[in-house]
């Protein structure tokens, strides 16, 4: 893990003062230092603080040159005569060139600082897994991989920001929560002058391009080695694989084991899920795991775990490193306790749902459709805000977001992207605003990769129509090449995992904490600015609740109520 804030104008010393004031607050970078670096002419600076070396087998995440900074941060690869590089990629000397060169070669989850006397550059992942942000106060312009270093002081919050997530539990706008901080482009080449000028070049591939042409099944097989061994490909640091009952994972670890990497497989079982400890996901993680032949180890969310027993300390972690909109529940096994020995790379799933049913398969209904983009664009907000329970946003807050989900399809149509593939679209998109966010949350540990996650892999996902690929065919064809043993043992349906009935309470299920904490909270902020997105009448039923009945969509409500009123100062 790197945490740096880079300026160009303003006060250096104002800058390491505030990355020094981040790191005493933030108890998982213990026994760090802030290190800095400063152009001749006074003008660019940037600082940085990060794992030792011993945590990340001997690699530094900075090089220097006469007149050249170059950092990186997260996991990339490097594309070069049709592999994914991945050792040359940790070398952070190969940034010190012209990004030109490299920038168009890169894969992963990453983003790459470089500056020099005349201009500093900001490369970001095509998919926006590493979100970057930026602002401009005090008389300077301010980049950070944590919003909370470039945030102004006493920034107000984005009523949308905030209605989307109250309404749908992640940052469904993709906007930062405080005003006056931006995110930097996904998959751009962002030129900034000394003057704070700036260009952008696009990286990447268009959406209409991803489902313009038939997939290559074994080109795909092909890529999805590639990956497994360029991502695995840094010396000293332990491959982890994060395994479910779902599809996903099955295929990434059976592409793992023909790749022929070693790893060990972790399943997380949370209090309140059917069955915990032994929850459907270990039960058939474990039968997945010994078929491949790999260790497996459960970790286990609690009620003594940090977010049930210390969340006053989780929401502190929470503000220092999301830009405001990610919900509790999607740190629900966040550890407040410091790594020891070197940091896993984690391989996971994630996104693996584009290639069956997209958006529409992550929350189990049916496929969203519409004859324009504005039914497409309704369509897609009722899947993403859900009707049952009511939700807790107003017509106003509703409003806002239906007029960000029309402008959202419009221009994605304007760019050829036919109605049928915007479901598709709009998840591609949910990569970057509800999963790079999370995954920030959780560096401290591992750095997460996900070979469904590769751009370059992408058209092989998706060429096909939106009916076939909601049969699931490209995990078919993958599961056919590379471990056919496991493709007929059964699979775990999330929403089956976390609905024993209406009214039945897991003994083990530490949810009355949490709904004592957001009643407290909401009762002490009643003027606070997402009362005018909110529907009081549906706050005061949810939090009138007993715990035991609150389930389903309902815990994701009473979580993003938590995440914004407890995290209130």
């Amino acid at each position: 893990m790197i945490v740096f804030m880079l300026g160009i104008g303003g006060s250096a010393v104002a800058g390491k003062e505030a990355l020094d004031a981040w790191l005493r607050r933030y108890p998982l970078l213990p026994d760090q230092t802030v290190k800095q670096w400063i152009s001749d002419d006074q003008r660019v600076w940037c600082h940085w603080v990060s794992h030792g070396e011993d945590q990340l087998g001997g690699i530094r995440y900075t090089a220097t040159a006469p007149g050249t900074f170059a950092l990186f941060a997260g996991r990339p690869v490097r594309w070069q005569d049709g592999e994914a590089n991945g050792r040359d990629s940790i070398d952070p000397r190969g940034y010190l060139e012209d990004p030109g060169g490299w920038a168009p070669e890169l894969d992963g989850r990453y983003c790459v600082v470089r500056a020099d006397d005349r201009h500093v550059h900001v490369v970001t992942d095509p998919v926006g897994l590493l979100p970057v942000y930026t602002s401009r106060h005090d008389g300077a312009v301010l980049v950070s991989n944590m919003a909370a270093l470039v945030t102004p002081g006493k920034a107000a919050q984005r009523i949308r920001a905030l209605a989307g997530l109250l309404a749908a539990g992640w940052g469904m706008t993709g906007e930062p929560m405080p005003e006056g901080v931006d995110r930097i482009t996904p998959g751009a080449l962002v030129t900034l002058t000394r003057d704070g000028s700036s260009t952008e070049r696009r990286l990447g591939p268009a959406c209409r391009e991803l489902f313009s042409a038939p997939p290559d099944y074994a080109e795909a097989e092909r890529l999805m080695l590639s990956l497994a061994r360029g991502f695995a490909d840094w010396p000293g640091r332990p491959q982890l694989l994060a395994l479910t009952g779902g599809r996903d994972s099955r295929v990434i670890g059976a592409a793992l084991r023909h790749a022929g990497v070693t790893t060990s497989a972790v399943t997380v079982a949370f209090a309140g899920q059917v069955g915990y400890p032994a929850t459907g996901d270990v039960l058939l993680a474990s039968a997945l795991a010994t078929t491949f032949g790999i260790e497996h180890t459960i970790r286990t969310v609690g009620p003594q775990s940090a977010l049930y027993s210390r969340l006053p300390s989780v929401l502190d972690v929470l503000r220092l490193t999301s830009p405001g909109t990610t919900a509790l529940n999607d740190i629900m096994d966040l550890q407040l306790r410091t790594a020891e020995g070197p940091l896993p790379v984690m391989h996971d799933g994630v996104a693996g749902e584009i290639a069956r049913g997209g958006f529409d398969t992550y929350l189990e209904g049916d496929t969203p459709r519409g004859g324009t983009p504005a039914e497409m664009a309704d369509a897609l907000l009722h899947r993403a805000v859900m009707k049952s329970p009511t939700p807790l946003v107003n017509a106003d807050g509703m409003g806002l977001l239906r007029s960000w989900m029309r402008e959202f399809v419009t221009s994605h149509v304007d760019e050829g992207v036919k109605l049928d593939d915007i479901p598709d679209t709009f998840f591609l998109y949910h990569q970057a605003a509800w999963h790079g966010p999370n995954v920030t949350n959780r560096e401290h540990r591992e750095d997460a990769v996900s070979m469904m996650l590769s751009p370059r892999l992408w058209p092989h996902m998706l060429g096909t129509t939106a009916r076939e690929r909601a049969s699931g065919v490209f995990h078919r064809e993958m599961l056919s090449r590379f471990a056919p043993e496991v493709a007929n043992l059964p699979y775990e349906k999330a929403a089956a995992s976390w609905t024993p009935g209406q009214g039945i309470k897991e003994p083990s299920d530490p949810i009355e904490a949490v709904l004592k904490a957001t009643r407290i909270a909401v009762a002490d902020h009643p003027d606070h600015p997402a009362w005018a997105v909110l529907d009081r009448r549906r706050v005061t039923a949810l939090l009138d609740s007993p715990s035991q009945v609150i389930r389903g969509p309902g815990r994701y409500q009473l979580w993003s109520l938590a995440t914004v009123f407890c995290g209130a100062s």
